[in-house]
Parts: structure tokens; C-alpha cells; sequence
């Protein structure tokens, strides 16, 4: 019993550490008691694993049973764990097919080239459709820094989603060709310069062209 509850256990262990893929989700997480309770039952379960032998048996003798009917609280524990984990009362009722962000009420309304002022810094809203058709951009004529958002970064550009079109953002990357960059703050992946700017608009274009 003890051999199979930790197989069961460290199978399970596996999966969870896979999916999360980092130990800083797993440390955030480990103190909560759904989780608390599953790594405690882990723990309870690796001396039951590793004295379910013979040699185990001859060796401690009477100690042998008292240290096995830990597998009783290791029961215990694992079925809170579950019990914990799967009714957690944040996700009752969440239906994730009908779930929508819900809009937030606007204070304003910006058009192609309103200034928005900052406090001694202003960010010049241009209107950049193609990924939708909707898409700002913000520009910083000072420092030369340009909120790309979502007409460029380093990956795939999303096109064919709805509202998107290639006309639109083929225009949209000739506009911003023409401004002076210095430093593209994208919503995706990493900070780059200009010159990387005008490299990622070439290498769209000539993709589209292909």
C-alpha cells in the first residue's frame, strides 16, 4: 500500500511540477491549504514507500506497524487535498465558455494626435489600425520612445484575428517608419530600438509579399 499510495502521489507531484514549469508559482503557492495538505501527504508517504520491503520489516521490527499506520493520516490528508482542490469556492459555478472581460466605462475619448499630459512629459496618440481597428499607439516626441503595443514586437503578428487587416497595418508600419525612434516599448517580449523596429516592419512586409 505504501509503495503504490507514493507512486500515485509522485506521478501526481510530476504533473503539477511540469504544468507550472517554475519553482517560484509552486513556493507561491505551497503555503495554501489545499496545496499544504497534498505536499504533507507526499511527505507521510515516502518512509511508508521506502520501508515497504522485507528488509524493512526484519529491521524494525515492532516499530515496522506503529511507523506504518501513518498511512492513515496520509489518507486523511490526501482526501482534503482533493477535497480543498476541487471545490474551491473562487471557481464554483465558473462557466469559462460563457466568461467575458467586462468593459471598463471610459473617462474620455482620444483622437489621432491628442496629446495626453503626463505632468511635465505628454504621449501623442496616433491612431494605428491593422491588428484592430481601433489600435493606438503612443509616442513620446522627447525621448523618442514609442508604445508599439501591438503592431510590433519580437513573435508572430496577429493579423488574421477579427477586426484585424494587413492593409491597414502595412500602412501603419509606414507611418511609424517616418517618425524618430529610439526605444519601441511593444505589449509582447522585449524592449528594442529603433533600427530593430524598421528590421521587424521589412521582414512583415516581405513575409505578406511572399
Amino acid at each position: 500500500l505504501g509503495v503504490a499510495s507514493f507512486a500515485y502521489a509522485a506521478g501526481h507531484t510530476v504533473i503539477y511540477l511540469v504544468n507550472k514549469a517554475a519553482l517560484g508559482p509552486v513556493l507561491a503557492e505551497a503555503g495554501s491549504p489545499d496545496m499544504l495538505t497534498g505536499w504533507l501527504a507526499l511527505a507521510l508517504f515516502v518512509p511508508l514507500a521506502a520501508t515497504s520491503n522485507d528488509i524493512a520489516v526484519r529491521a524494525l521490527k515492532r516499530a515496522w506497524k506503529r511507523l506504518h499506520r501513518l498511512v492513515y493520516p496520509a489518507a486523511v490528508l490526501t482526501f482534503v487535498h482533493w477535497a480543498l482542490a476541487a471545490f474551491d469556492p473562487t471557481t464554483a459555478g465558473f462557466d469559462p465558455r460563457a466568461w467575458r472581460i467586462a468593459p471598463a466605462p471610459a473617462t474620455g475619448f482620444l483622437e489621432d494626435g491628442d496629446t495626453i499630459d503626463l505632468g511635465g512629459r505628454g504621449l501623442v496618440a496616433l491612431h494605428t489600425p491593422g491588428h484592430s481597428p481601433g489600435h493606438l499607439c503612443l509616442y513620446e516626441e522627447e525621448s523618442r520612445t514609442l508604445f508599439s503595443v501591438d503592431v510590433v514586437y519580437e513573435g508572430d503578428i496577429l493579423d488574421a484575428i477579427p477586426g484585424a487587416n494587413v492593409d491597414d497595418l502595412l500602412a501603419t508600419h509606414r507611418r511609424l517608419q517616418a517618425l524618430e525612434v529610439d526605444r519601441v516599448l511593444p505589449g509582447h517580449f522585449g524592449v528594442f530600438d529603433g533600427w530593430r523596429m524598421r528590421e521587424l516592419f521589412e521582414a512583415y512586409r516581405r513575409g505578406k509579399a511572399a
